[in-house]
């Protein structure tokens, strides 16, 4: 890529993508408008439009979610039309403007495919441009996005408990749709354990941090003090391999064949949040164990190979709320 765009370009822009997401996490939502479509919006600046008018245009940069994860937001946050415009009111989606009318977005997968779910099509979303890269070829504009790695280009091909393979970007859903019969996502069981994983409560904890001893602490990069892209679908990978493929990465590998026990069972019920609830606090002592360490993900995995997990916790020591990146 850097032989394509060329090194000095690449650099000040990248630059100047982290600078500019950077400020949209720390600062989050400002005054806005109503967005126009075609958009043509200066960097940093924000608009507003109803849910039906934002579906089709907005084109994920992951081929899956964990579908579990998508139905307890969706019972948690979107029952009513109010719940979900406070939800998406708190909820800024940050997008980058790509070369042909493209505007791809970079978080809240999950959130938004609550919000298509729930069915409340008139409520508000507001977009936050991260960035315009609309000058670009668009050979050029998927470069950079891959470099950057705000792009996640692993699925599965067959059975939910194999490890995912890189996939081509014609795999990325063209929009997000989440019903109850279809959805133009790939499911991820592991993406929801996860997610789980990170709102294990506990007694022991103080009632101002519940979350004091969850699987693993969500962190910053420690070189730009910005969110770790794609933070979730290493740790997703990690109890792949650690359940089905390495069972030496619990420290009793009995505990794997107890979890490939209840894997089929998570399966079939999706909407049984109570369950994977359980489920993911009983894979806490996994994630804080000797084998998460020092694990790293293996090489055939684009630029997420050889990844360490971030945010890695050892066993029984409390830690604090997640950092803001």
């Amino acid at each position: 890529t850097q032989s394509t765009w060329g090194g000095m370009q690449g650099a000040i822009l990248s630059s100047t993508m982290r600078a500019v997401l950077f400020l949209f996490f720390l600062v989050g939502a400002v005054d806005c408008k109503s967005c126009e479509f075609p958009l043509r919006l200066s960097v940093g600046s924000e608009c507003q439009a109803p849910w039906q008018d934002l579906q089709p245009i907005l084109k994920p940069l992951q081929p899956s979610v964990g579908f579990s994860y998508v139905l307890n937001k969706f019972n948690k946050d979107f029952q009513s039309k109010s719940d979900a415009q406070a939800t998406m009111d708190s909820h800024a989606v940050p997008v980058i403007i790509g070369p042909g009318d493209l505007v791809v977005m970079l978080d809240h997968h999950h959130t938004l495919c609550a919000l298509d779910l729930s069915g409340h099509s008139s409520v508000d979303v507001t977009i936050h441009i991260c960035c315009d890269l609309s000058h670009l070829s668009e050979s050029q504009f998927w470069d950079i996005l891959t470099r950057e790695n705000f792009v996640y280009l692993l699925s599965r091909n067959a059975s939910l408990s194999d490890l995912p393979v890189p996939v081509s970007r014609s795999q990325l859903p063209q929009n997000i749709s989440f019903q109850s019969s279809s959805s133009s996502f790939q499911d991820d069981p592991w993406r929801s354990l996860v997610g789980y994983l990170e709102d294990v409560k506990s007694n022991a904890c103080p009632s101002n941090n519940p979350h004091c001893y969850r699987g693993f602490v969500k962190i910053c990069d420690p070189t730009t003090d910005q969110g770790i892209p794609f933070l979730e679908f290493r740790w997703a990978y990690f109890l792949n391999d650690a359940v089905f493929f390495n069972t030496s990465l619990f420290d009793d590998p009995s505990d794997a064949l107890t979890f490939q026990a209840l894997f089929s069972q998570l399966l079939s019920s999706e909407a049984d949040s109570s369950l994977w609830e359980s489920t993911a606090a009983s894979l806490v002592s996994l994630c804080r164990g000797s084998g998460a360490s020092s694990y790293h993900l293996p090489n055939g995995l684009g630029l997420l190979s050889g990844m360490s997990l971030p945010g890695y916790v050892a066993p029984n020591i409390p830690v604090s709320e997640d950092p803001t990146c």
